[in-house]
């Protein structure tokens, strides 16, 4: 069934019609008012109308021919203020312009935007008209001292599009600065090689770089040939557009004009803008801003006819130098030197980044203040790829057993580098052996009373946990079933030793550390300086025919991380942690040649305090991990190896994290400060899945070559919820040529 349209709805429709032809309208005004302006995209104003600068609050005086005050662009907009007439006729406060220069300057720097004709680059800025050239455009600088008197704690900026060929006095000059006043002068259109005056001024001392000299560039920023050059006030130079310029004029028309007269409104706008964004900036520290983040023209660097360059107000109102922020007890913070890697059991930091929780204020080498993401210094969870692969599976590894005459057990790990080694080969492999120790361990055999001793350098999970025992041997080379408390101490010289205990129980303790030299560390390859680490772990194990049982204490001692986590400036974490954890392992011979293992640990870090560190500190962080794995050898060829496993990496069950940081500034420009506090406790849980097989095999030239595929599936990687699984596959053929 069809509805017939109602009268109001027709009309609704209308309505709405009329509204969207309305906001089309409104839109093509406003653009084609930007289009008209082009001298703001030639500067890149727009950057800071994006920031919320617009001049607002802001006082710019306009020395020049008064102000057409009945003019659209300026009648309604509640900018005029009152100024003053120094021009010798008239009345006092007789500031109406009848030759057209000020209005026209005064329509560069602050008309307004409001879709009809032009608009000025500071278009919110108020405006204080101060006549010190007659109706004929000439005057004297008795008239622009007074007005730079008059002027002086009234008005943040003062535009003066006039000059002369000869310096005048300068107290009055001198005066204005030292009030605090930014004097924006033209350099002339006399096309020489030096500024005029009153412009030249800003090379003196005594100017305390508070007078800008400006001369004018086409559309294309190129010097216009009647502009003056920068000479010798070149470091106090700057160019802006300055040829054809369209702005408000006599009566309610527009006019395009030329001349340094032009391009100097703009550089008084855009010192408007950002004086209008940082409030408490010092004339002198606006004019430098300008200066140093100016496009670089003509020959690289200040240069005798750019000078500093065209004005860039989009680099004007990013940071200039260092941004830094402060800690709590006051200490300076560089935000670009503030970087924190997560570890999988701190995940909540990186889902802490993610949701803008890391914003800070910051500020630049002005104090001018920023909001800076933090978040964008915080290390994304490393996705699946081949190289963690080849690490996780012994990429270039060889590792051989053997067993002495006295029935200890050594095992090498060798590893093949990319090119020949600087280091000296070490004895046992020959001078010319381009293999490198990677990792090498030492069983004694027990003795009558059952002791033995046990010590060795990155193979610890080959001693301790799971694959320490007979049934668990065969689940070696499954990483997931190695104790993950343990894995904080990266590539650990261990050493420790076992007893037998009643009830067919075995005893065993031992300690690790990381803390070896670096000529160790060059020697052994693989080994890299991570941090220093130790641990202690005491163990109780029970083997059965086909069955073993582990259970472990251990205690880890980090330094330079925190379960992992590597950190630095502010967003360091504690110099050091402790960490107790209890792990429970198990592993059955299913059949000749097949394994199974499972593992399972818990851990406990206490929390700390902090006053260094926007981090100020962390609760007591509660970690779990779980794992299963399949082990199957021999199946069908000799030599050939199956594994398939399960696991969940460490991951904190509980947890915070507290922050102090500055979140803002008073009206006075202090600093305020806020205490944040986040769950350390990730979204998800991450799930890793791998499958390999591996087998020998032999070429037709009799070649031995070792083959295998690993197959990795991960669900919600880092403990992201929202993080996409992430599959790869590896394939390999490895042999020696």
């Amino acid at each position: 069934m069809h509805r017939r349209p109602t009268a109001l709805s027709l009309a609704i429709a209308a309505l709405a019609c009329l509204v969207a032809a309305q906001v089309h309208a409104q839109t093509a005004a406003a653009t084609a008012e930007l289009n008209r302006s082009n001298y703001i995209t030639q500067i890149k104003a727009s950057a800071a109308y994006a920031l919320g600068a617009t001049g607002k609050g802001v006082t710019v005086a306009v020395l020049d021919t008064g102000l057409n005050n009945k003019h659209g662009e300026f009648a309604a907009s509640g900018r005029l203020l009152t100024g003053s007439n120094f021009s010798g006729s008239g009345a006092a406060t007789d500031t109406m312009d009848r030759q057209g220069h000020g209005s026209h300057v005064a329509g560069l720097i602050g008309a307004s935007r409001n879709s009809i004709g032009m608009m000025g680059v500071a278009f919110e800025a108020s405006l204080l008209p101060m006549k010190v050239l007659n109706d004929k455009g000439a005057g004297n600088t008795g008239m622009s001292d007074a007005a730079l008197r008059a002027i002086a704690g009234r008005a943040d900026i003062a535009n003066m599009s006039l000059g002369g060929s000869q310096p005048g006095d300068t107290s009055a000059m001198k005066y204005a600065i030292g009030k605090g006043l930014l004097i924006v002068a033209a350099a002339g259109n006399d096309g020489l090689a030096n500024p005029g005056w009153p412009a030249r001024f800003a090379r003196e001392t005594w100017a305390n770089n508070q007078i800008i000299a400006v001369g004018a560039v086409d559309s294309r920023n190129v010097i216009a040939s009647f502009s003056n050059r920068a000479g010798d006030t070149a470091a106090w130079f700057v160019v802006a557009p300055g040829v054809g310029l369209t702005s408000s004029y006599l009566g309610t028309g527009y006019a395009s004009m030329s001349g340094t007269s032009m391009a100097t409104p703009v550089v008084s706008g855009a010192a408007a803008l950002i004086k209008s964004r940082w409030k408490t900036l010092r004339a002198d520290q606006v004019a430098n801003i300008l200066f140093v983040t100016a496009t670089d023209l003509g020959a690289p660097g200040i240069d005798a006819v750019y000078g500093r360059g065209l004005i860039n107000v989009e680099k004007a109102m990013q940071p200039v130098g260092n941004v830094t922020t402060t800690s709590w007890n006051g200490r300076t913070i560089k935000v670009l030197d503030s970087k924190i890697n997560p570890s999988p059991a701190l995940g909540g930091i990186w889902t802490l980044a993610k949701n803008s929780g890391l914003k800070v204020i910051a500020f630049d080498d002005y104090q001018r203040d920023f909001q800076a993401d933090l978040g964008a210094n915080v290390t994304k969870p490393q996705a699946l790829s081949l190289d963690q692969m080849l690490a996780e599976h012994s990429g270039r590894l060889q590792v051989t057993e053997q067993v002495l005459a006295d029935g200890s057990r050594f095992t090498l790990a060798l590893q093949m580098p990319e090119v020949q080694p600087a280091a000296a080969p070490l004895p046992f492999l020959g001078r010319n052996s381009q293999q490198k120790l990677a990792a090498f361990g030492y069983v004694s055999r027990a003795k009558d009373d059952g002791l033995e001793q046990a010590f060795g350098l990155g193979l610890a999970n080959q001693y301790f946990g799971l694959t320490g025992t007979a049934t668990g041997e065969a689940l070696r080379g499954i990483s997931a079933l190695a104790n993950p408390y343990l894995g904080l101490v990266p590539n650990a010289a261990y050493a420790g030793g076992s007893l037998p205990l009643a009830g067919g129980l075995r005893l065993k303790a031992g300690v690790l550390s990381s803390g070896l030299k670096p000529a160790w560390q060059g020697q052994f390859g693989l080994l890299a300086d991570s941090g220093r680490a130790e641990a202690a772990v005491v163990e109780l194990q029970r083997q059965f025919t086909h069955t073993a049982l582990s259970l472990s204490w251990s205690g880890t001692q980090e330094r330079g991380a925190y379960l992992g986590t590597q950190s630095a400036g502010g967003l360091a974490l504690a110099g050091q942690a402790r960490t107790q954890a209890i792990s429970f392992a198990a592993g059955w011979q299913l059949a000749p040649g097949w394994a199974l293992g499972a593992q399972a640990a818990f851990g406990r870090t206490p929390g700390y305090l902090s006053a260094d560190s926007l981090i100020t500190g962390l609760s007591a962080q509660r970690t779990q991990s779980w794992s299963l794995g399949l082990a199957g050898a021999n199946r069908w060829v000799d030599g050939d190896r199956l594994t398939l496993s399960l696991s969940q990496p460490m991951r904190a069950v509980s947890g915070q994290l507290q922050m102090n940081v500055v979140s803002g500034l008073d009206e006075f420009g202090m600093q305020q400060r806020s205490q944040r506090i986040a769950s350390l406790v990730p979204t998800g849980r991450e799930q890793l899945l791998e499958l390999s097989y591996g087998r020998p095999y032999k070429l037709a030239s009799g070649q031995p070559l070792w083959l295998d595929a690993v197959l990795a599936l991960r669900s919600q990687p880092g403990h992201q919820a929202d993080a996409p699984s992430e599959a790869a596959l590896m394939l390999r053929a490895q042999g020696r040529f």
